[in-house]
C-alpha cells in the first residue's frame, strides 16, 4: 500500500510541475502576474517558447477560440526582455492549445513584400514560413523600432504555431531609427544595415529550422529551442569592448555614435556589471556642444553613487582595441588554410559560422543554412 502511495506522489508531483511550465493549462491562462519572470522550459499549448537563457517577463495572454466551421482552443501571450530601464526583446506567441478535425488554416504568411522571406517545405495546405522585417512598438511613451522576426507554423488538425520576435534596433547599433528608414533601397545604400540584416537573418534560419520541428505529431520536448544561437551575439562590440562587462544599451549607442559623421559625442559612467548609464547627442552645430548635451543628458540618469560622468575617448579606444587584435594569436585553420579568430570562449562565432558554412557550399537563403549553423555551434 505504500508502494502504491508513494508512485501516486511522484505522479501527482510530475503533473503538476508539467502543468505549472504551461501557459494554458486545459486551454485557460494560467494564474500570473504581470511582469512574473518566465521559466525557461514554459510552453504554450505544449510548444515551446525561446527563452534563451535570458529573463523573459510576462506581460499579457489571453485564451481564445478560433473562427471558422470548427473552432479550436488557441492561446496567445506577450513577452518581454529588459535590459535596465530598456526594451532589448519583445515575442508575442500564438498557438493552438488543442487539436481539432480535419480542419486547416488559410493564408499566406510567405507572400511577398518583406525583407526577407524564407519557405520550408510546403504540404498541401501547411506553412513554414519566416518573415523579417521593421515594426514599430511603443514603450511607455516612447516609439522604438524592431527588426520584427515573424514564424508560422501550421499543420494538420488545425495544428498552429506564431511567434513574432523582435529586437530593438537601437541596441543593435541604430539609435532612434524609424521603419521608413529599413527597406531594401536604404539597406542596399548602407553597408552597416546590409551587415545587421544578414546577422539578423542567420540568426532567425536557426531558429527556424528548429520550428519546422514543431509541427510533428509528437510535440517536441520544452528544450528544443536551446540550440538556437544566442540572439545576445547580435549586440555590437565596437572597439572590442563587449567583454568589458558594459551594457547592450551603451554598447548599441557607441556603436551608432561612432559610425556618425556629424558633431556626435557619448559620455558614460562605468557603474556596475552590465549597468552603464550613458547619454549622447548628434547632429549639433559643434563637436563642443554635442560633448556637452552628451555629459548633460548622462548626468540626468546617473545614480548618485556612481562616478561622474566622462566623455568616451573614441582614439584611445581604437588604440588600445588595434593592439589588442595585434597581440591576439587564437587562430584557428579552416580546411582550406584560411586562419580565423576565435571569440574568448573558443567558439564559433555569427560571423565564422557564415563563412564556413558557405565554404561547405550552403546558400545564405537556404533553410538548410540554418542547420548547417547549428551543427558548428555544437
Amino acid at each position: 500500500m505504500k508502494h502504491v502511495k508513494l508512485i501516486a506522489a511522484v505522479f501527482l508531483m510530475w503533473v503538476t510541475q508539467s502543468q505549472s511550465s504551461e501557459l494554458f493549462p486545459n486551454g485557460v491562462l494560467r494564474n500570473i502576474a504581470f511582469r512574473e519572470v518566465i521559466e525557461e522550459d514554459v510552453t504554450i499549448g505544449g510548444y515551446p517558447i525561446l527563452i534563451g537563457g535570458e529573463k523573459w517577463q510576462f506581460e499579457k495572454g489571453i485564451a481564445s477560440t478560433s473562427t471558422g466551421k470548427s473552432s479550436i482552443k488557441m492561446g496567445s501571450v506577450t513577452l518581454v526582455h529588459f535590459e535596465g530601464n530598456q526594451l532589448f526583446a519583445k515575442q508575442f506567441i500564438i498557438a493552438t492549445t488543442e487539436s481539432g478535425t480535419n480542419s486547416y488554416w488559410t493564408g499566406e504568411p510567405c507572400s511577398p513584400n518583406h525583407l526577407v522571406i524564407r519557405q520550408g517545405i510546403k504540404r498541401n495546405r501547411e506553412d513554414h514560413c519566416l518573415t523579417i522585417d521593421p515594426l514599430s512598438t511603443t514603450v511607455g511613451n516612447k516609439q522604438i523600432t524592431l527588426l520584427n522576426i515573424l514564424i508560422t507554423q501550421s499543420g494538420s488538425q488545425g495544428r498552429y504555431y506564431q511567434v513574432a520576435f523582435g529586437l530593438n534596433l537601437a541596441l543593435l547599433g541604430f539609435l532612434d531609427s524609424s521603419v521608413a528608414e529599413w527597406n531594401d533601397t536604404s539597406i542596399k545604400a548602407d553597408k552597416r544595415k546590409a551587415k545587421l540584416l544578414e546577422k539578423v537573418t542567420l540568426w532567425a534560419e536557426s531558429y527556424f529550422a528548429l520550428s519546422n520541428e514543431l509541427m510533428n505529431y509528437t510535440k517536441p520536448s520544452p528544450n528544443l529551442f536551446e540550440k538556437v544561437l544566442p540572439y545576445r551575439d547580435l549586440v555590437p562590440s565596437p572597439f572590442g569592448l563587449k567583454e568589458e562587462k558594459l551594457s547592450v544599451g551603451f554598447l548599441g549607442a557607441l556603436e551608432d555614435i561612432s559610425n556618425r559623421v556629424d558633431n556626435s559625442s557619448i559620455a558614460f559612467s562605468k557603474y556596475k556589471d552590465h549597468i552603464t548609464p550613458y547619454g549622447y547627442a548628434y547632429g549639433m552645430g559643434t563637436k563642443e556642444m554635442a560633448d556637452k548635451l552628451a555629459i548633460d543628458n548622462c548626468e540626468k540618469v546617473r545614480p548618485v553613487d556612481a562616478g561622474k560622468c566622462v566623455l568616451f575617448d573614441f582614439a584611445q579606444a581604437q588604440n588600445k582595441n588595434t593592439r589588442s587584435r595585434s597581440a591576439n594569436t587564437g587562430e584557428k585553420d579552416t580546411d582550406d588554410g584560411q586562419s580565423l579568430p576565435l571569440n574568448k570562449n573558443n567558439l564559433i562565432n555569427l560571423d565564422i559560422a557564415k563563412i564556413k558554412c558557405e565554404e561547405l557550399g550552403f546558400k545564405v537563403a537556404s533553410e538548410s543554412f540554418g542547420k548547417c549553423v547549428l551543427q558548428l555551434m555544437k
